[in-house]
């Protein structure tokens, strides 16, 4: 949310990986070392941060939604496809 780490970002593509709270949460059950996930209720603590930082997010170069049931090399996969695109529109409106 800070304005300066957000223009740290600009120097190179940005991806934003969109996932819902609840897909969130099944990939995250098993990692104690997120304080997040301590609270009382995290699902609506995630939810909440989302909202907060969506209109950041949406200024992504790169937007994927994941679905619940893919691996992360098939989502790494999708990105890396997308990134010739992105790169030539950047270049274009240089």
């Amino acid at each position: 949310m800070r304005r300066q780490n957000w223009s740290y970002l600009h120097h190179g593509l940005i991806l934003w990986l969109d996932a819902t709270v609840e897909t969130l949460l099944q990939r995250l059950a098993l990692d104690n070392t997120r304080p997040l996930l301590t609270s009382a209720n995290p699902a609506a603590k995630f939810k909440s941060i989302l909202e907060e930082r969506r209109r950041l997010y949406q200024q992504a170069d790169i937007h994927i939604t994941m679905e619940s049931k893919e691996t992360p090399a098939e989502i790494a996969a999708r990105a890396i496809e997308m990134i010739p695109t992105v790169l030539a529109t950047k270049n274009n409106n240089q």
